[in-house]
């Protein structure tokens, strides 16, 4: 398995759509904090930013234009904000009514019968896995995928939402859910090709060097196997010295610290996946040999025992 398949594979994405947004007129909207934001836009254009979630001090950031057929997804938490164009210095937030009403009818209308027509289909992906803080840390706060530069394939998918938000028919919300997590995983491995060059030392920027790229591979693969730094720099066809250096430069961290924080995130899904899997089982599927080795590295990644954790 090819390592972003297994890193994607990982994510477990429960994706949630709030409904669809349909704004006309002059407006500045301030909708609250979520996590994994994404937008389709369905017809027109507008003004989007975030913002950095300080209640007593906003701080905005810059402005995105979104025009037909664009794709935007925010990995991290964050609040965002609408505008009808650049002039508009100060957003709303939504009232309670208007909250109440998309839960209810996934259907966000403002319009004051001037201007231009923008629509939307909104929500968030509720993140099952442990390991997906792993990625998203590493992305850019901001993907946007404009329509002009969107491959075939997604602009289909974007062609699939529309229909099935204009069918009305029953399972409709729940097919465009699907279809947007599809979305977001080809935006993702977009962000991964574009950026990975320029990335900050990271799993990102490691995938554009073969060696480290292969070494993760043979690491991520199975999770269980143990392995030393000298067995990963003979596999790569590195000196273990130069392999570690190597290693580090490119991720900013050593291969066994690297290893322990995915196993202690796998480790996590699995005590959340499974209530009856014994706490040894835990530990040999995550390359410990050591029941109690595994419970002390356990313990220090998410400062409590397993036992508690999954009973948390």
């Amino acid at each position: 398995m090819d390592l972003l398949d297994r890193v994607f594979s990982s994510l477990r994405t429960q994706g949630e759509v709030w409904g669809r947004i349909t704004l006309t007129g002059r407006y500045g909207l301030a909708f609250p904090k979520q996590h994994a934001v994404f937008i389709a836009v369905m017809e027109g254009h507008c003004w989007i930013n975030q913002d950095d979630g300080q209640e007593d001090k906003r701080s905005d950031g810059p402005l995105t234009g979104l025009s037909e057929g664009d794709f935007l997804f925010f990995p991290a938490p964050s609040r965002f904000h609408l505008r009808s164009d650049v002039d508009i210095a100060f957003t709303t937030p939504l009232t309670a009514l208007q909250l109440t009403q998309w839960e209810e009818t996934r259907s966000l209308d403002y319009c004051d019968n001037t201007g231009a027509c923008v629509s939307l289909v909104a929500g968030c992906f509720t993140l099952l896995s442990a390991e997906a803080p792993l990625l998203f840390r590493e992305l850019p706060p901001i993907l946007h995928v404009p329509a002009q530069e969107a491959d075939a394939l997604s602009r289909q998918v974007r062609a699939m939402m529309r229909e099935e938000i204009a069918s009305g028919e029953p399972g409709a919300m729940s097919t465009v859910d699907r279809l947007a997590e599809i979305l977001m995983i080809r935006t993702l491995r977009r962000a991964v090709r574009e950026n990975a060059r320029f990335a900050a030392p990271g799993w990102l920027r490691a995938m554009n060097d073969p060696r480290i790229h292969k070494a993760l591979q043979i690491m991520h693969a199975d999770l269980s196997v143990v392995r030393s730094v000298t067995q990963l720099a003979q596999e790569v066809g590195m000196s273990r010295s130069a392999f570690a250096e190597r290693f580090r430069t490119q991720l900013g961290t050593t291969p066994l610290e690297h290893l322990t924080t995915w196993r202690m995130a796998h480790a996590a899904d699995l005590l959340r996946a499974d209530g009856k899997m014994k706490i040894g089982s835990v530990a040999s599927r995550t390359g410990y040999l050591s029941e109690r080795a595994f419970r002390e590295a356990f313990s220090k990644a998410y400062g409590c025992s397993p036992d508690k954790y999954r009973k948390s």
